[in-house]
């Protein structure tokens, strides 16, 4: 594709660095942390838009993982059991606590990451996200609606 249309194809990423690099690049606002290995940036497409934390990563072998968050609601308000069932069934993403607040998160290998893949996963990862959160306002509403993971939620 970028050789037909006579265009280089964007570098993958390296480190956690190439991550502010690429965000600034596509004009995203995000805000890093003072320590430089976490940020906060706006998704946002056409239908959907939410908060995206981003983090770095590193494995015993060494090797860096960016790990994507997206908030979804109070600890309180998930049935704990639910969300371990519920880790089995979600396509992408997994359920984790962070600060008392659930949050969908991935991670991905940073060598090698193609901006492309990264988009794929927020995108994933924001959509995914979006259908918790509507079984967690159904629940409250619509008490009796059958809805993908409304089991999750008090």
């Amino acid at each position: 594709m970028y050789h037909q249309a006579g265009m280089d194809p964007p570098a993958p990423m390296e480190s956690f660095a190439s991550v502010p690099r690429y965000l600034r690049a596509t004009g995203r606002a995000f805000t890093l942390a003072p320590t430089g290995d976490m940020l906060q940036c706006a998704y946002e497409d056409e239908q959907l838009s939410a908060r995206v934390a981003m983090r770095a990563l590193s494995s015993r072998a060494g090797s860096e993982w960016l790990a994507l968050g997206v908030p979804i609601c109070a600890a309180e308000r998930v049935r704990p059991r639910a969300a371990l069932v519920a880790n089995a069934e979600l396509p992408i993403g997994a359920l984790v606590l962070r600060d008392d607040v659930l949050v969908l998160r991935q991670t991905v290998p940073l060598q090698g990451l193609v901006p492309a893949q990264l988009e794929l996963t927020l995108r994933a990862l924001v959509r995914t996200t979006a259908l918790l959160a509507r079984a967690l306002l159904a629940t409250a509403a619509e008490p009796d609606r059958e809805l993908p993971f409304r089991y999750l939620f008090k």
